[in-house]
């Protein structure tokens, strides 16, 4: 299972099923520990689990920070201040704003 897959499957739970965030990580980790599922980067996805249950971040969000964790990046370029919040207590991961940027 591709890591988009996992983003989308908690999109439509959220948005369509309208799920619970503990329905919902609930059924990630009864799908993940079924043999016949693999997950490209388990580590990941598991970390961005953790994130979105834990913190009330988006999962895309938690997953985004959880892929910089793992590959020791220190910022994150993106628009959603809620990510400062939610990762505050979390991740040494920050947020860098792209419009404070200069090209």
């Amino acid at each position: 299972m591709t890591d988009v897959i996992v983003a989308e499957t908690v999109y439509v739970l959220e948005s369509v099923y309208k799920a619970s965030r503990e329905t919902i990580v609930t059924a990630l980790r009864a799908m993940f520990s079924m043999r016949s599922i693999t997950v490209e980067r388990a580590q990941i996805v598991q970390r961005g689990i953790d994130l979105y249950e834990a913190q009330r971040m988006d999962f895309a969000d938690a997953y985004l920070v959880a892929f910089a964790e793992a590959n020791g990046v220190a910022q994150i370029a993106s628009f959603d201040r809620g990510i400062d919040k939610a990762v505050g207590k979390a991740s040494t991961v920050k947020r860098l704003d792209p419009r404070s940027t200069t090209s």
